[in-house]
């Protein structure tokens, strides 16, 4: 007989990673939270709006090379949505608990455990 326990760790309020699928739900959330009243403007003008100002300007640390600009966009949405409010957040997502999967029902802490017979 064989006992399990799922222990399942606190998760922060918005998982880093940089696959693709987080990229586009940073996008996505900066630009809806870019509209919150919640978000204050100075971090609205301090991160995408710089970012994007940077992309837009003839200097570039890296001249000819796209790389700098994409970094730069990529590295600003992911800071903005890190400090914006959790709760402004959540509303950006549609009401879901930052770092849920779309298909995720209703979370239950508790135990489990396998039975061999």
């Amino acid at each position: 007989m064989s006992a399990y326990s799922n222990n399942r760790q606190p998760q922060s309020s918005v998982p880093g990673g940089w696959s693709l699928s987080q990229i586009l739900r940073d996008l996505a959330l900066t630009w809806r939270l870019l509209g919150d009243p919640q978000v204050s403007g100075f971090l609205k003008l301090l991160l995408p709006v710089m970012a994007l100002v940077y992309w837009l300007s003839p200097l570039d640390l890296l001249p000819g090379m796209p790389f700098d600009d994409l970094a730069v966009i990529l590295l600003a949405t992911r800071l903005f949505v890190q400090m914006a409010p959790p709760d402004a957040v959540e509303r950006a997502m549609g009401g879901r608990r930052a770092g849920s999967h779309p298909d995720d029902g209703p979370v239950i802490d508790g135990e489990w455990r396998v039975v061999d017979e």
